[in-house]
């Protein structure tokens, strides 16, 4: 058996209601199989997604790496010399999940945190 080598370019994350009335950050990352393992109809994707917002950012975003990197997700995708980051979703454009103050500082603290590359210009009046 040939074992998948999985990729992500990096983890989406959302600022979501929690219920009763309280907001958390959710996070996820879609994944897929490195194309010289397997492509074609071999290839094989998916989404792992943390299933309750959780209170800190930090804590939503530990949570995808630690389980992704147990699956054997790797987020340093050398073959095309990319380096990984945190994405918000819809770019904070989404109405489906509204950003909260301050949101570029945050995820791009992420990204800096984890090694990763910052993505949002943080100058930007409308954070």
């Amino acid at each position: 058996m040939v074992e998948a080598k999985l990729w992500s370019v990096g983890i989406v994350v959302a600022w979501d209601y929690r219920g009763s009335g309280q907001y958390g950050w959710r996070a996820w990352c879609y994944f897929e199989s490195q194309d010289d393992i397997f492509h074609g109809d071999q290839r094989v994707s998916g989404r792992l997604e943390t299933y309750c917002a959780f209170l800190t950012l930090d804590a939503a975003v530990d949570r995808i790496v630690e389980v992704a990197q147990q699956m054997g997700v790797d987020f340093y995708v050398s073959k095309i010399m990319m380096r990984p980051s945190v994405f918000y979703a819809g770019d904070g454009e989404s109405g489906d999940y509204p950003p909260p103050p301050g949101w570029r500082v945050q995820v791009n603290a992420q990204a800096v945190r984890l090694g990763w590359l910052p993505l949002y210009d943080v100058e930007v009046d409308n954070v």
